[in-house]
């Protein structure tokens, strides 16, 4: 302990460098300076509140000593409003043992600064800190005034590139400049590309100084911000600065809101500080919140430092003390249970982990991810990637084959690169670490693109990527409205138990909304609790959970975020829960409807606008408050809401949701706080500075299903609220407050409610291809990769369901048909066959192939009545041959049986089942979810009856054919089976009793009691 305080002392008698400051104001500018600003990177209207923060709560318990007054802020500014300045700044600088000054002079946001000199005599020593954009900016400002007083268009690239390079070498070995700092993270973000070319510069540099040159001000205001430039000048400042022997300081972390907090992680430096291993590279205000990342650089790489300064007067003391630990493991050392040396093995050793999920979520939502050792991971993944097939993201849900009409092939492959920010140690398996992950183009020679520059950020993605869809989309929405969002996500699902012997799903509970009987006497809880910490250690913020309205469902809210972390923290989310499930051993399903008859299950994205320009967030005296923003938002995301379904109910069961008194809207709308309209505006209390309550209000969008892919949803939504903002869409119709399924034809008319929302897949990509605006937005690729997946799936699964389709194995007699007709081919050669195969069959049967072949070629392609007709001429085919066997052609050996009258007594029969069906399907529709009604019950009984009077005739008619009667019977207990309506269940289930009934009298009675029962035979 004594050398503990010995150490404390000399830490607090030594000297101090304080080496991240920025220059005082001027005795006239601290005048018209809030005093906030010190407290807060707030600004506007925001700075109020910061007099709530804890930061600034510390500095009046700190100031009251200082200045020796009352410890409430009012006595604060007013002993800063009423000394003078000199005296305040000395008696600031006398107790804090500071013996130099490193100044950054580039901040102007302020006011008028003194200079760096003034600063002598507060402290011994003051240096200076060279901002190198400010360097880039001067430059470029001569550069746009030069052109804009002469007749110059054009400006080469030395022009730039020669007085950058001598400005700052001249600087940086001049004996008041000790180190450069970048301010890249505001401006374009750390992902710094470290293998430009002079022609992509040159590019930038053209493109830059046109769009400044355009301007009529005299005044030439100059911002960089063009990311290829802001790379190119921080590439020659480390280059600088290496000959120079002086560090360069990043701003990484938290900072002003224009910054991108995204793009202000340090590991997206990582590519710069292995390419200049020998410059000192230090990380300003300990990168917070990224503050794990920063200590990892630091442990890993001998030229990287943390510096913590700023931070700490921003944070709470345990969030001081927590950002410590986490930056040395303090506590561990505190402790004695490790020394300093030790603790940074710790560090070193990855906190145990041995592989890495290397992940992305394809077009399917499905999460995929390669497994990589935790030291190839480091030394060749983090900064490579990996390379893989192009066409991975279009491997529907069923099969790894590509699908057709996807625009890519088993051809090409694309670089899999790792989004170091979304690295994240598993808690529930802390052996493993998961990576999500951008997909990026890979040129090879035989490509017409290899060798070529890459003329903006975007272009070196692989037009694929789902994730690069929703960044580009929020970029657009930055750079067109200067406006960015905030989103959040509930995740619904249902905990089911495993190995129940029962082919339904069986729920943990059946408990209902809210209630605490969900959390007693069950798994549930531990469950829960697990899911709730696990995803708190994967830094998701949960706001809360609860049951649901079904059986075994739950909710997690999780936090607002940007949107792409939103969607990366709704694929963990999910993948969370059904990893933590499992090892509960119950199975979570986010499937939209489990049971029937009870509400489904969704994911309810809200999205908020975050920075929107003033003028266009005023009130202006709309009723719900909204700004014309954004009503415009709303009004675009209703105009192409039901394309956007394709992507927000993704599969053919999505669409058991969205009906009538569900809680997810069935009808096209929108309403204030209302639970069953599609599009929620919602209302949330915050308690202002003053203590009166206002409102923030975000956009729930209530449809989205919980299959769905979370970065195309929420880029689909994104990019039609932009293109009603872009085309000043009116919201034209008032909210709708009452359940619109609820009212009237008249009253929803009124409303200007007119439309139901999509019923199917089938019509929601239909709405998708021919949604041009939504189309561009998104990329045609994608569009085309996308409804070309889910056209596939709906090749294999019933796209046009019907009250009297069986179920699904029914199908299965097809093989059986083939199998038989097959055997058919072969003996039509054989002799005994010619006859009845050239008199009996002839043609028709090559006839009745195409035309099946035919109608179901229409069918899929949604050519319903078409397909209905040819294959009603095929059934009358098959009807002839069968009649002609039975008539003229009777078997006379178990050969013919076998492979004639066998195979096409089932095909006739099978396509009377076919065409029964097909016709319901060209002429009713069945809605799922939805009940038929009392016409279509009747209907689908008369159906159901012709099938049952038609297998009787085959036994009846034609002397006990049992094998046309199994078919129908097979197909009656199907839709049994599969149909969900009591009355057409029942009717089914009879006709299929009383068909079975029959086949079992000419199987047994018929062939053997009646015949043992015969009177003899008079013989006269």
């Amino acid at each position: 302990m004594d050398n503990r305080d010995t150490l404390l002392r000399t830490i607090a008698s030594f000297p101090l460098i304080d080496n991240h400051a920025h220059n005082l104001l001027t005795a006239d500018t601290i005048l018209s300076c809030p005093l906030e600003v010190c407290f807060s990177e707030a600004r506007g209207e925001a700075l109020k509140d910061a007099i709530q923060t804890s930061s600034l709560k510390q500095g009046v318990r700190i100031l009251a000593k200082l200045y020796r007054c009352a410890p409430s802020w009012e006595e604060i500014k007013r002993v800063r409003d009423t000394m003078p300045y000199d005296d305040l700044c000395k008696i600031s600088f006398e107790t804090t043992g500071i013996q130099s000054l490193l100044l950054d002079d580039g901040i102007y946001d302020l006011g008028a600064l003194r200079d760096i000199k003034s600063h002598l005599g507060l402290v011994e020593d003051v240096r200076r800190i060279l901002r190198i954009e400010s360097v880039a900016e001067s430059i470029l400002r001569g550069l746009v005034e030069s052109i804009n007083k002469s007749n110059e268009s054009v400006i080469s690239f030395a022009a730039f590139e020669g007085p950058l390079r001598n400005q700052l070498k001249s600087l940086a070995n001049s004996k008041e400049v000790v180190a450069f700092k970048s301010i890249a993270a505001y401006r374009s973000g750390l992902n710094i590309n470290c293998n430009l070319t002079n022609e992509e510069v040159a590019i930038s540099l053209g493109n830059f100084i046109r769009s400044s040159t355009s301007s009529t001000n005299e005044q030439v205001n100059i911002r960089l911000a063009e990311k290829v430039l802001i790379d190119h000048v921080v590439n020659v400042a480390v280059d600088v600065a290496l000959e120079s022997g002086i560090p360069i300081q990043f701003h990484t972390g938290l900072g002003d809101n224009d910054l991108d907090l995204l793009y202000s992680n340090p590991l997206h430096l990582r590519p710069l500080i292995e390419k200049y291993k020998d410059v000192k590279i230090v990380l300003l205000h300990a990168s917070y919140p990224y503050t794990r990342q920063a200590a990892y650089l630091a442990s890993v790489y001998a030229n990287v430092y943390v510096d913590v300064g700023l931070v700490n007067s921003l944070i709470s003391s345990s969030g001081q003390q927590a950002t410590l630990r986490e930056l040395a493991l303090l506590e561990y050392v505190d402790n004695g249970d490790f020394t300093v040396d030790e603790a940074m093995d710790v560090v070193k050793q990855n906190k145990g982990v041995k592989l890495v999920r290397v992940g992305y979520l394809d077009n399917s939502s499905q999460l995929r991810f390669h497994i990589v050792p935790i030291n190839r991971f480091r030394d060749y993944v983090a900064p490579n990637g990996l390379t893989s097939l192009r066409a991975l993201t279009a491997l529907p849900y069923f099969a790894d084959v590509v699908p057709k009409d996807t625009g890519v092939s088993a051809s090409g492959e694309c670089i899999i690169k790792p989004d170091l920010n979304t690295l994240l140690q598993l808690p529930y398996y802390p052996e493993h670490s998961i990576v999500l992950c951008f997909f990026e183009n890979k040129w090879t020679p035989v490509d017409p693109e290899y060798g070529k520059p890459y003329l903006t950020e975007d272009s070196k993605y692989f037009a694929l990527c789902p994730r690069n869809c929703l960044r580009r989309i929020v970029n657009a929405a930055r750079q067109d409205f200067r406006i960015g969002f905030l989103a959040g996500c509930e995740s619904e699902f249902v905990l089911l138990k495993t190995n129940q012997g029962s082919e339904k799903p069986v729920p943990v509970d059946e408990t209902l909304y809210l209630v605490a009987a969900s959390f007693r006497g069950t798994s549930s809880a531990a469950v829960i609790d697990k899911i709730v910490d696990s995803l708190s250690q994967l830094n998701i913020v949960v706001e809360q959970c609860h049951s649901e309205s079904a059986y075994g469902q739950f909710e997690v809210v999780t936090g607002p975020s940007t949107p792409l972390t939103t969607a990366d923290n709704c694929v963990l989310t999910r993948n969370t829960i059904y990893d933590v499930a499992s090892q509960f051993g119950l199975k979570a399903t986010f499937v939209s409807k489990p049971f029937d008859n009870q509400a489904g299950t969704g994911a309810h994205l809200h999205i908020s606008f975050h920075d929107i320009d003033k003028s266009e967030k005023e009130n202006d005296g709309h009723l719900t408050g909204l700004s014309p923003y954004e009503r415009s938002f709303i009004a675009g995301v209703l105009h192409h809401i039901k394309a956007i379904c394709a992507f927000a109910l993704p599969t053919v069961h999505s669409y058991t949701r969205t009906v009538d008194h569900c809680w997810a809207g069935s009808w096209i709308c929108w309403g204030v706080e209302n639970r069953e309209t599609p599009i929620r505006v919602c209302y949330r209390p915050k308690k202002s500075s003053n203590g009166e309550t206002t409102f923030e209000v975000n956009f729930e969008h209530k449809f989205v299903d919980a299959t769905s892919n979370p970065y195309l949803v929420m880029s689909a939504i994104i990019a039609a609220g932009l293109d009603g903002m872009k085309k000043k869409m009116e919201l034209n119709t008032p909210p709708c407050l009452d359940d619109p399924a609820s009212l009237t034809e008249k009253e929803r008319k009124d409303l200007g409610i007119v439309e139901r929302m999509p019923r199917s897949l089938r019509e929601t990509l239909d709405a998708l291809k021919n949604d041009k605006a939504l189309i561009e937005a998104l990329g045609e690729p994608i569009v085309r990769c996308y409804v070309g997946v889910k056209e596939t799936t709906l090749s294999l699964e019933d796209s046009h369901p019907t009250y009297i389709t069986p179920a699904p194995y029914v199908f299965g007699v097809w093989g059986l048909i083939h199998l038989l007709l097959l055997g058919f081919i072969i003996y039509q050669f054989f002799p005994k066959a010619d006859t009845v195969v050239v008199n009996g069959i002839h043609w028709h049967f090559l006839f009745i192939a195409l035309l099946i072949s035919l109608s179901q070629s229409l069918y899929d392609s949604d050519y319903l009545i078409i397909a209905w007709i040819i294959l009603l001429i095929a059934t009358v085919q098959a009807s002839h041959v069968y009649f002609i066997l039975k008539n003229r052609y009777p078997s006379d050996s178990t050969a013919e049986m076998i492979f004639i009258h066998f195979p096409f007594s089932l095909l006739h029969a099978w396509t009377v089942v076919l065409s029964v069906i097909g016709l319901f399907a060209a002429f009713t529709s069945k809605e799922e979810g939805e009940s038929p009604g009392i016409f279509v019950q009747i209907l689908v009984a008369v159906g159901l009856i012709f099938l049952e009077v038609t297998a009787v005739g085959y036994i009846e008619k034609f002397k006990g054919d049992i094998a046309g009667a199994i078919v129908i019977d097979w197909a009656l207990y199907g839709v049994a089976v599969e149909q969900d309506d009591t009355f057409i269940r029942f009717v089914a289930i009879i006709l299929a009793v009383i068909t079975t009934l029959h086949i079992l009298k000419a199987l047994i009675y018929d062939r053997f009691i009646k015949k043992e029962r015969a009177p003899p035979k008079l013989v006269v």
